[in-house]
C-alpha cells in the first residue's frame, strides 16, 4: 500500500517521542521510530451509508473496528451494527459479523451515542446500541454477546425499567482487569414527565419534566458481556444528557474512573470526573477537568476524551466554547493523581465557537499520547487532523491532515496497537455517509 508521507521520531527510555530530523539509534537510551501514513481505507458498503465507526484492541492484540449501515427499506433510517478485525493497512481480514439480530433496529442518532463493543480476556465481545422509541428523545439501550467467531446471541434490553418512554442513550462500555464489564449511560427514568409543552409548532407535545436533567445509570456483567446484572444510578440529575461517558481504570483496576459533562442549572457545562474503588456501587464527588465556563442552554453532542498511560497518568481530550468565543477550541491536560486533580489546560488547535467539533486520544505503549480532532481551519468542511505531544519541548507537533476537503470528516476515533495507529471516522456528503479507517505504521516503535 502506498504511503502518504513518512517522519522519523526518538523514543526516549521514559517512553516518550519527540521529533527528530536522524535515522538510527543515539546512544543507549533512545531508539529511532518512523511513522508511516498508509493510504485512507473506505469501510463498509457504500450504498448503505456507512457511519459512526468505533475502534478497540482486543487482549489478544486483534483490533477490531465496527460501524453501521442502513437497513434497506427500514423505517426511520434504521441500521445494523456490525464488526471485523482489521490488519496494519486497514484491509478488514475476518468475516464481517452483524451484531443486532433485528435487521435495522439501531437508531440512526448516531455520533456522540455511537454503538460500542469491548471484548473480554476469551475474545468474547459484548455490543451496546440505542433504539429509538416513539418520540426523538425516547428510547432503549439493548446489548448482544459474542464468542470469537460465529454468530451473536439474539439482543437483550440492558435498562431494566423495560419502557421506551424514557431517554437511555449515550453509553459508555469497558472491561475491567479483573474481566468484569461496566456499562453506563444517561437515564432519564426517574426525570418525571408533568406534561407536554405546545407553544413551538415545530415542537409538537414537547416533554415537559419535573426534573431537568438525566443521571448517569450504571450496569455490570460478571461474565464477559453475557449478562447484565440490575442497573443502578451512579450520579444526580446535574449530568448533560447527550455527551458520551467514559470509563477507564487506574491502580491496577482497584480504581474506576468516569468521565462525563456537568450541567448545572445555569447551563454551565464542563467536563467532570468521577472515582470509585469498590467496583462501580459508589462514586466521589466530581472534580473538574477543566473549569472552562462554557454556558449554553443548546445540548453541545461533545464528551470528552479520556485514556490511562504506563505510569497511571490519565489524560484527556475535548473541544470546548470556553467564557469567550476566542476561547473555542481543543484542549488537552492530564491527572497525575488518579482523576483527583488535573494540569493547566493546553491549547491544541482554536476552533470556531459557533461550531462544535469532536476529538479523541489514544496511548501507545512508549506512553506518547496521539489526539485526533476535527476541525475547519477557516473553511466550510470539517477536516480530520493528528497530532502528538512531543515529550521534549512539552507542545503538540503540527497537525497533519487525514481527510480531504471532499467531505465533512466527524467523529474520530483512535487506538493504539503495539506497532500501529488506528484512525476511523465518518465522512458525509449530502445525504451520503461513508466510514474511512487510516493505518499508520509506527516502525522500530
Amino acid at each position: 500500500m502506498r504511503s502518504r508521507f513518512s517522519l522519523t521520531l526518538v523514543a526516549l527510555a521514559s517512553g516518550l517521542l519527540i521529533l527528530s530530523g536522524c535515522s538510527g539509534t543515539r546512544g543507549d537510551d533512545t531508539v529511532a521510530t518512523t511513522i508511516t501514513f498508509n493510504e485512507p481505507v473506505t469501510v463498509g458498503a457504500l450504498e448503505r451509508n456507512p457511519a459512526d465507526s468505533f475502534l478497540r484492541v482486543a487482549p489478544n492484540g486483534d483490533v477490531l473496528l465496527s460501524w453501521t449501515e442502513q437497513e434497506p427499506g427500514a423505517k426511520a433510517d434504521g441500521r445494523n451494527f456490525l464488526i471485523a478485525t482489521v490488519d496494519s493497512e486497514g484491509n478488514l481480514s475476518s468475516e464481517v459479523r452483524q451484531m443486532n439480530d433485528r435487521p435495522g433496529e439501531l437508531s440512526s442518532h448516531g455520533g456522540e451515542n455511537v454503538a460500542k463493543f469491548a471484548v473480554n480476556a476469551d475474545s468474547g465481545i459484548a455490543g451496546v446500541w440505542t433504539t429509538r422509541g416513539p418520540d426523538y428523545h425516547t428510547g432503549n439501550i439493548w446489548y448482544a454477546h459474542g464468542e470469537a467467531t460465529g454468530s451473536f446471541d439474539p439482543a437483550v434490553r440492558l435498562n431494566d425499567d423495560e419502557s421506551n418512554q424514557w431517554n437511555h442513550a449515550f453509553s459508555a462500555l469497558a472491561t475491567a482487569p479483573d474481566g468484569k464489564m461496566y456499562a453506563s449511560w444517561m437515564d432519564g427514568r426517574n426525570r418525571g414527565i408533568i406534561g407536554f409543552d405546545n407553544s413551538d409548532p415545530t415542537k409538537i407535545n414537547k416533554r415537559v419534566y419535573d426534573l431537568p436533567n438525566s443521571q448517569l445509570f450504571m450496569g455490570v456483567s460478571e461474565d464477559g458481556g453475557a449478562t447484565w446484572g440490575p442497573n443502578y444510578p451512579i450520579s444526580d440529575f446535574n449530568v448533560c444528557s447527550c455527551c458520551r461517558p467514559t470509563i477507564v481504570f487506574v491502580d491496577e483496576g482497584e480504581t474506576m474512573v468516569m468521565s462525563y459533562r456537568l450541567v448545572r442549572d445555569d447551563y454551565l457545562r464542563d467536563q467532570v470526573m468521577v472515582r470509585s474503588t469498590d467496583g462501580g456501587k459508589t462514586f466521589s464527588d466530581p472534580v473538574y477537568i477543566s473549569e472552562d465556563g462554557w454556558v449554553t442552554e443548546a445540548c453541545p453532542h461533545a464528551g470528552v476524551s479520556i485514556e490511562t498511560d504506563s505510569q497511571d497518568r490519565i489524560h484527556s481530550l475535548w473541544w470546548t466554547a470556553g467564557r469567550v468565543e476566542e476561547e473555542a477550541g481543543i484542549y488537552y491536560n492530564f491527572s497525575a493523581d488518579g482523576g483527583r486533580s488535573f494540569s493547566p489546560r493546553q491549547l491544541i488547535s482554536r476552533t470556531p465557537a459557533q461550531t462544535v467539533l469532536h476529538a479523541m486520544l489514544t496511548v501507545d505503549k512508549n506512553d506518547t499520547v496521539w489526539a485526533v480532532f476535527e476541525d475547519l481551519k477557516g473553511e466550510s468542511t470539517r477536516k480530520m487532523y493528528l497530532t502528538y505531544l512531543d515529550a521534549e519541548t512539552g507542545e503538540w507537533s503540527q497537525h497533519y491532515e487525514l481527510s480531504d476537503d471532499t467531505r465533512n470528516a466527524l467523529f474520530p476515533v483512535v487506538v493504539a496497537d503495539d506497532s500501529n495507529l488506528y484512525v476511523s471516522w465518518t465522512e458525509r456528503k449530502g445525504e451520503t455517509a461513508q466510514v474511512k479507517l487510516q493505518t499508520i505504521e509506527l516502525a522500530g516503535n
